[in-house]
């Protein structure tokens, strides 16, 4: 009866291991497909950090992916867009300029670390029997090394936004609004527009 108990908690168990792991493939799968697309939303998301004002907006913004080719243009849109207007001091500047470039390098390393652990776990789970141990080890790899990529976009929001003063803050945030705004009306005059060109058709 014991053996009988025990194979049936095993078998749960393997089973809830399994499906957490098709979660984190899918939601993996879905993020890595999401560069290409959003390439332009995400860049400037990784700006938006310093700038977003409630929780919410900053689950969006730790919901997107950042591609590792793009982390050297993090610095070149950061300095373009949303800082314009902000009149930083020759201190702050300085400042931001060190937090960017340490955010960028150590994105690199932690972003590939965790684009490794999901492909490992992906050709796992491709196997016709994966061993249950081996995919808790992989999971719990991918899991961690996601979280790594998840603390250290919260520490450069946290650092970037100790540099600014209130006022620049809210300036900040305020130019992020306007452009968000921006262009999810151009993406609605869009669709209007192609329905309206199928209608004619």
């Amino acid at each position: 009866m014991k053996k009988i108990i025990s194979g049936t908690i095993t078998g749960a168990l393997s089973i809830v291991v399994l499906t957490w792991t098709m979660v984190v493939l899918v939601w993996a799968s879905d993020a890595m497909g999401r560069i290409g697309h959003e390439e332009a939303d995400v860049l400037d998301g990784v700006a938006a950090l310093a700038a977003s004002g409630s929780s919410g907006e900053f689950s969006d913004i730790l919901a997107d992916d950042i591609a590792d080719d793009d982390a050297d243009d993090v610095r070149t849109r950061l300095s373009r867009r949303g800082m314009s207007g902000l009149e930083l001091t020759d201190e702050q500047e300085e400042k931001i300029e060190t937090l960017r470039s340490a955010y960028t390098r150590e994105m690199i390393q932690l972003r590939a670390d965790s684009r490794l652990a999901r492909v490992e776990l992906r050709e796992l789970m491709d196997e016709i029997s994966p061993d249950i141990d081996r995919v808790k080890e992989l999971a719990a790899a991918a899991s961690a090394a996601q979280g790594a990529v998840f603390e250290r976009i919260a520490l450069f929001r946290a650092e970037f936004k100790n540099v600014l003063t209130a006022e620049q803050q809210e300036n900040l945030r305020e130019s992020f609004r306007d452009r968000r705004d921006g262009r999810r009306d151009s993406g609605m005059r869009w669709r209007r527009d192609g329905r309206e060109s199928r209608n004619r058709r």
